[in-house]
């Protein structure tokens, strides 16, 4: 099983991610073979500085074509949580060199190779009581 971070920017979608699917993402990326992968969704406000939240986490479990004309494929799920307070991210001691690894989310849907954040993630996770096993 693989981890994988995505941002949702509601400048570019058109619409909030309280107002998306929180089990389901569009990408360009044609990843392999990802049913079984745990996407986790973050998303940034319109303040500035930017606060970023996580919102949820779920195990993809179907691929298909992205009904969305910016995009080619669909990742979606049924198991996983959707957070109901997102959680903050940037006051997090880590967040800051996780967000610079990132490029600020602006390479897309990436896979997460670095098992401390996958572990900073899952505490986030499990102290608002949506844990990911």
């Amino acid at each position: 099983m693989r981890h994988f971070v995505a941002y949702h920017s509601a400048d570019r979608m058109g619409y909030t991610a309280k107002e998306a699917t929180p089990f389901g993402l569009y990408t360009n990326k044609n990843v392999s073979d990802p049913i079984g992968d745990v996407i986790w969704i973050i998303t940034g406000s319109a303040d500035k500085p930017k606060r970023y939240s996580l919102t949820s986490w779920f195990t993809v479990s179907d691929v298909s074509p992205a009904d969305h004309t910016d995009f080619g494929f669909t990742l979606s799920g049924h198991e996983g949580k959707e957070f109901p307070r997102y959680q903050r991210l940037d006051q997090l001691p880590w967040f800051a060199a996780f967000l610079k690894r990132m490029a600020n989310f602006s390479i897309g849907l990436t896979e997460l190779r670095d098992q401390a954040i996958i572990d900073e993630l899952r505490r986030v996770a499990a102290e608002a009581g949506c844990p990911q096993t």
